[in-house]
């Protein structure tokens, strides 16, 4: 602080003089630190706070203060004399804290400090635990549920009750819950001890609870009735009685399928209950605890006798004997005269129920069998918990009903091997069974109809007299009598009949033919004995047929006689045939086929005669008569019924081919013949023209070639041309002097040349006509082509495009030359700075691969080489090549300077030397200076 004094008359020094005083900063006083709240937890903000107060003066101090406490420090400015600063602590403890006041002007204020301690403690917590259920069966189990304060405080509960303990964490409400086993009886005690995640910040705590741990009690039921027997219809009571007393719950009472409940009270249950039908009646009672945790369920059962009043049935039976078929009455006499309901009569597989009137009850059955008859009377009360039923039998003597079958036979008269047809009727006409009809060895067995009459077809295979037996089998023996029937009948033997047939007509002399004699019917066995020209021959019959082989010696008429002898007599008769086999020579017919019927001269025909029949042998004499030709003739043995030969037609015209059979044995067979017409036809000849050289040009000499085949054809071919402008006079006309359009050239080894010049451009068809020297032999021919005449050649232009990209120096760029057409053949000469690079075309395209030099512009130039320089046009492109240095940022020298760059160009890739336009050098080398 400065003070400034003014000087008045008796200050003695120099005037307007100002004298300056440093006054000392004035003290302070830190007062004691307010720590709020009083006890801190762990964790939890506390807050510090200071006041700074002056020594002297009325002034407040400014400037901040500097906590230090715990290793922390925290800086808080004064305002209005106060500092105040926010900590926390991670562990309990008293915490020694020092305020530390630092003026914002020391020159004004001292500083001052102030010690104080902080009081950090755990926060308490309290643990709830409640149990359900707080009884429990043993082996059950208990929801243990515990629940903390504060609410915030993590860390787990630990569940004890006797074994094992369970640890749960605390969820975010502050509540776990666990499932403990209940195992042992008694008292048992559960422990919930809450343990905090952080000692520090909470203290453990805990909470016990105990639980009533039971074993259930087993329980006896026995149930009684008050009454042994009981009365159909009366009530009596039924008792339960449950132990022990104090087991409350419900018995349910289970008589013929119902339940009746009724409750337990002082350790019984009652049913006051009426059985409505006599007969043992099980009653069973189920005791069911209404704790069923403490107590379990037991049952009994006992057994009723319900008695009902007995009756009484008599049965009687009229009559007690009886015919089958006949009528049995059956009466039933009830007692007690008061018993009402229905009797049952039981007569083999007859049931009839009649009701009780006036103690009674009648029916009738018929009595069906013979035998004993056993009719029962059953009473069937209507209240059968009032009366008893009863039953009563008695027997009948039944006989079995007399029949009587009748036979009739049709005819009386039959031939063996025909059928009779037996009749038989049988009375009474509802007795069912069958009829066996025997005749001889042979029975049939046929149902009775309803009408009574059955019938069957029986064989008489013998002669003589046969007896027919018919005999009713009755279906039912007890019902019916058996009964039988006889009737004759004369069997005659059987008419056969022999017919005899040939196997072919006429027969041929010498040739085996087969004689059939067929008998009818053809069951008949037996033999055949073929008579011809004197001589006998047996053979046997067969399935009617008896057959013989006969080879007739000489031509004429022969009579064949066959007489038919049974195997069995009695069975069938005797029989002849008789038949004229006529025998003579065989018709023979060649028939003449030619392959081809039309044919070329000089080739061939194959004639091929067919005789029939197959089997006759000898020859066929061929003749070929051709008015062109000298005539021809072969003599063929005939094979397998056919004879071949082979013509030549050496000639064209019309021509006839005959063919005549000649037997081997004439008496055997007879002599034919055939013909068949011949055409020949000269053999046509073809022509073919090329031209030898492609393209034709104007005024440039050409080969025409007339190639004539078959090769061998001698003879001329004219040439002709269609346009009088490419007609050379020069060359020679015709043999005939002609106008010279036409030229004659001799046909050597199959071909004719003429050399020609075309005088004029255009498209001209050649013919050449072939003449031959034989006609006869070769017919002529005309082959014809067309021949472009084109003007002198005129190479096709072409364009050639280069492609030279920029490049940095020292790095690798490809040069791209393309020519257009892509067709055209040939190299391109890349050209920089006057050194030359061939390379050959592919597809229209070639490139140069080369490592770019030192900075600067290169002209290239990329010029192409024509392969046939006829074909193609040279051409070339010239691209400017810009060289810039490594790293340049693209700029490069400016294209239109005159002043020349210096460089080097260093080449890489391909560069062949090539035999097209001008030589180059296969070296690379370096361009530039």
């Amino acid at each position: 602080m400065k003070a400034h004094i003014g000087t008045g008359g008796s200050w003695h020094g120099p005037a307007n003089q100002i004298l300056t005083v440093k006054l000392p900063a004035v003290a302070t006083t830190t007062q004691a630190i307010s720590v709020t709240p009083s006890t801190g937890r762990v964790g939890e903000d506390v807050t510090l706070s200071t006041r700074v107060t002056a020594n002297h003066g009325t002034n407040t101090p400014t400037g901040t203060v500097r906590f230090t406490v715990d290793g922390q420090t925290r800086t808080a400015t004064v305002v209005n004399g106060v500092a105040t600063t926010t900590t926390s602590f991670s562990t309990t403890g008293s915490k020694s804290v020092t305020a530390t006041y630092v003026p914002g002007d020391s020159n004004q204020w001292s500083g001052s400090s102030r010690d104080g301690t902080v009081d950090i403690r755990t926060e308490a917590t309290q643990t709830n635990l409640s149990l359900d259920p707080v009884e429990v069966l043993a082996g059950g189990t208990i929801q243990a549920s515990a629940s903390v304060n504060p609410a915030g405080a993590e860390g787990e509960i630990e569940f004890s009750a006797g074994g094992d303990p369970a640890r749960v964490p605390v969820d975010a409400d502050g509540s776990a819950s666990v499932e403990l086993p209940s195992d042992t009886t008694g008292e048992m005690t559960v422990t919930a001890t809450f343990i905090p995640a952080d000692p520090q910040r909470y203290t453990e705590s805990s909470d016990s609870q105990t639980v009533d741990v039971y074993e259930q009690t087993s329980t006896s039921t026995e149930v009684t009735v008050d009454a042994d027997p009981v009365q159909a219809g009366q009530e009596t009571t039924l008792t339960a009685t449950v132990s022990p007393e104090a087991a409350a719950g419900e018995v349910v009472f289970t008589i013929g399928g119902q339940t009746y409940p009724a409750t337990v009270s002082g350790g019984t249950a009652t049913l006051e209950h009426t059985f409505l039908a006599a007969g043992q009646h099980v009653v069973v009672a189920d005791f069911s605890p209404s704790d069923t945790d403490r107590y379990l369920a037991s049952s009994d059962q006992v057994t009723v006798n319900v008695e009902s009043e007995a009756t009484q049935t008599a049965l009687t039976l009229d009559p007690v004997e009886v015919t089958a078929g006949g009528v049995i009455s059956a009466t039933a006499q009830i007692t007690p005269a008061g018993a009402d309901g229905q009797v049952r009569f039981d007569y083999g597989d007859q049931t009839q129920t009649v009701p009780v009137e006036e103690s009674q009850a009648g029916t009738t059955f018929t009595a069906r069998s013979a035998g004993t008859g056993t009719i029962t009377a059953t009473f069937l009360p209507a209240e059968p918990d009032r009366y008893s039923g009863s039953t009563d039998t008695r027997t009948v003597d039944i006989t079995a009903e007399t029949t009587r079958t009748t036979l009739s036979l049709d005819p009386l008269e039959v031939t063996a091997g025909g059928t009779v047809l037996a009749s038989a009727t049988v009375t009474p006409a509802g007795a069912a069974g069958t009829v066996e009809f025997t005749a001889g060895e042979e029975t049939v067995s046929v149902p009775v109809g309803a009408d009574g009459t059955a019938s069957a077809e029986l064989p008489a295979e013998a002669a003589g007299l046969l007896t027919v037996t018919a005999t009713f089998v009755p279906a039912s023996p007890e019902r019916y009598t058996a009964s039988t029937d006889s009737q004759s009948v004369n069997v005659q033997a059987e008419a056969t009949r022999t017919a005899v047939t040939v196997g072919t007509d006429p027969a041929r002399p010498g040739e085996a033919t087969t004689l059939t004699a067929t008998v009818t019917p053809a069951g008949a066995a037996g033999s055949v004995t073929f008579t011809i020209d004197g001589q006998t021959y047996p053979a046997q019959v067969t399935d009617g047929i008896a057959t013989l082989d006969h080879t007739f010696a000489t031509v004429g008429d022969h009579v064949v006689d066959a007489a038919f002898t049974p195997t069995d007599t009695g069975r069938y008769t005797g029989s002849t045939g008789q038949m004229t086999v006529h025998v003579g020579t065989e018709t023979t017919q060649a028939a003449l086929s030619l392959d081809p019927v039309q044919v070329t001269a000089g080739g061939e025909v194959t004639a091929t005669a067919r005789i029939t029949p197959a089997g006759a042998e000898g020859q066929v004499h061929f003749d070929f008569v051709d008015q062109n030709q000298p005539d021809q003739s072969q003599t063929v043995d005939v094979t397998d019924g056919q004879a071949v030969a082979t013509f030549t037609a050496p000639a064209a015209g019309a021509g006839i081919i005959t063919a005549t059979f000649i037997p081997a044995d004439p008496q055997r067979y007879t002599g034919s013949s055939d013909s068949r017409d011949v055409n020949v036809e000269a053999e046509s000849t073809q022509v073919g023209v090329t031209v030898g050289a492609d393209p034709v040009r104007v005024g440039e000499e050409t080969t025409l070639t007339a190639t004539v085949t078959p090769a061998g054809t001698a003879g001329t071919v004219t040439f002709s041309f269609d346009d009088d402008d490419n007609a050379d006079d020069s060359l020679g006309g015709d043999e005939n002097g002609g106008s010279g359009r036409e030229f004659t050239v001799d046909v050597i080894d199959g071909s004719a040349t003429l050399t020609h010049t075309f005088p004029a451009a255009g498209d001209v068809v050649v013919v050449a006509t072939f003449s031959p020297t034989d006609t006869d032999r070769y017919a002529p021919g005309t082959g014809r082509t067309t021949v472009t005449v084109e003007g002198e050649a005129v190479a096709e232009d072409t364009s050639v495009s280069l492609d030279a990209p920029d490049a940095e120096a020292g790095e690798e760029i490809t040069l791209t030359a393309e020519v257009t057409p892509a067709d055209a053949e040939g190299a391109i000469r890349f050209t920089i700075e006057g050194e030359d690079h061939l390379v050959p075309l592919v597809d229209g395209v070639a490139t140069l691969t080369h490592v770019a030099g030192g900075r600067g512009s290169y002209t290239v130039r990329a010029q192409f080489v024509p392969a046939d320089p006829d074909a193609h046009s040279p051409s070339e492109a010239i691209e400017i090549l810009t060289v810039v240095d490594d790293g340049d940022p693209g700029t490069g020298p400016d294209p239109g300077a005159d002043e020349p760059t210096t460089g080097s160009l260093a080449f890489v890739g391909l560069v062949a030397s090539l035999a097209i336009g001008a030589g180059s050098s296969g070296s690379l080398g370096s361009l530039g200076s």
